[in-house]
């Protein structure tokens, strides 16, 4: 991939979301329930979540994201609580 630079690896915990927690990624929602926010610009597409060896999509997922790349809240699942910040894996 152009452009594409490995930049390392972050040291993470598993958390269970207890009340709602904010996180600075895209949420997949079957796994995550949103907090709507009223200020922020929410923006859901269908992408591929799963390939195979030779990039065929296996599976595909709604994905929400703050179209201004603002944090969003989660009020259910996991996520991964990092010193940046919490991240919810898709």
């Amino acid at each position: 991939m152009a452009g594409l630079k490995y930049d390392g690896e972050i040291k993470y915990r598993r958390r269970e979301v207890k009340g709602s927690v904010s996180v600075l990624t895209a949420v997949d929602i079957k796994r995550n329930m949103l907090v709507i926010e009223p200020k922020l610009k929410y923006v859901r597409e269908k992408m591929p979540l799963e390939m195979n060896g030779e990039r065929r999509v296996l599976s595909y997922g709604d994905i929400i994201y703050e179209a201004d790349g603002k944090p969003i809240r989660i009020s259910s699942g996991t996520y991964a609580e990092t010193t940046d910040g919490n991240i919810a894996f898709i």
